[in-house]
């Protein structure tokens, strides 16, 4: 749940990506990487800490009021 709406989450630490979707509404957000860097060195930081705040995200029972 989140605000009260009803909500399916998906995380693929392969591509540091979650998807948020609210059937309820027949909605959906997609968030992903940002665009990668020319530089390898840069692109391998950015993916790392990408994957380290999907890694915080808690997944709470459904009715657990998190948000």
């Amino acid at each position: 749940m989140i605000n009260g709406m009803q909500t399916l989450v998906s995380l693929d630490p392969s591509d540091a990506t979650m998807a948020a979707t609210f059937p309820g509404i027949d909605q959906w957000i997609t968030i992903g990487p940002a665009p990668a860097s020319g530089d390898p060195f840069t692109t391998e930081l950015q993916v790392a800490v990408e994957k380290q705040i999907l890694a915080t995200l808690a997944v709470q029972p459904a009715g657990g009021g998190g948000s």
